[in-house]
């Protein structure tokens, strides 16, 4: 079980290699004029995010993983699963108090058993419950590696470094997602910065593994110069391929985030 649930943690991890490498960056000046330049409109729109208290997420996830390679990542072979694993149809959605780094997201993994998945990160803890693995959550500090965020929603809502790491913008035109004029603006990210990101999440247990490509398209409301939708698309001859959908909303809405109670936590 302590295997399956390090799987789960890897797949997390390999969103959070491809999130953080590809959509990093220092707030920018706000600004209501028109843009025209991609590098300005994703700085501007990542500081804007970054500058935020709070907002939602809704996701899907779709692709194909290779069950030895998560293993690898782990630290161990995952038992009851081998060869590709399909997530089709998986789908996410979730909480961020970017004030208090913290986080609580559910997944529904419909053809990986039918799992479903609770995480909750707070006050420098995680809180996961597997239904694979039983109806109580256990608990784990947050990797030295990544005091700020352990998986793929804070890795998104948190600035990183990737941006400043060579990643190229380009504009692709206005479109409307859910009723708001947004900037499309399509964005690559270069290998050895994802190879280097995945590195250092897996340590040790990386080498071998690379991302062949991967690319981030975001959506930024001409409005508010803020994110209102990600596509992050990847791809690797080891990994598999991975393709995640974000919305993002509820901008600086009031949210709580809280430890599940201890009577719903593993002891020991």
């Amino acid at each position: 079980m302590a295997r399956l649930r390090g799987a789960l943690r890897a797949l997390w991890g390999v969103s959070l290699v491809l999130a953080a490498a590809g959509c990093g960056g220092a707030p920018a000046t706000p600004t209501t004029a028109v843009l025209s330049d991609p590098n300005e409109i994703v700085t501007t729109g990542i500081g804007r995010l970054g500058a935020a208290t709070s907002l939602h997420i809704d996701g899907t996830i779709n692709g194909t993983i290779n069950a030895a390679s998560l293993g690898t990542i782990s630290g161990g072979s995952i038992t009851g699963l081998s060869g590709s694993v399909k997530l089709d149809g998986s789908s996410m959605s979730g909480d961020v108090d970017l004030a208090n780094r913290a986080f609580h997201v559910s997944a529904s993994f419909p053809r990986l058993f039918a799992t479903t998945a609770d995480i909750v990160e707070v006050d420098g803890f995680v809180y996961t419950k597997v239904s694979l693995l039983g109806d109580k959550y256990t608990k784990s500090t947050l990797p030295p590696s990544l005091p700020l965020a352990s998986s793929f929603p804070l890795a998104i809502a948190l600035p990183g470094k990737g941006w400043a790491s060579g990643a190229q913008a380009t504009l692709v035109g206005r479109e409307v997602v859910d009723g708001d004029d947004t900037y499309h603006v399509a964005m690559t990210v270069p290998m050895a910065t994802l190879d280097g990101a995945l590195a250092a999440l897996a340590g040790g247990a990386a080498g071998g593994l690379t991302i062949d490509t991967a690319t981030l398209d975001c959506w930024v409301s001409v409005a508010t110069v803020q994110p209102v939708k990600l596509e992050l698309m990847g791809s690797s001859a080891s990994l598999g391929s991975l393709d995640l959908t974000l919305t993002l909303t509820k901008y600086n809405q009031p949210v709580t985030i809280t430890a599940p109670p201890t009577g719903q936590v593993q002891s020991g």
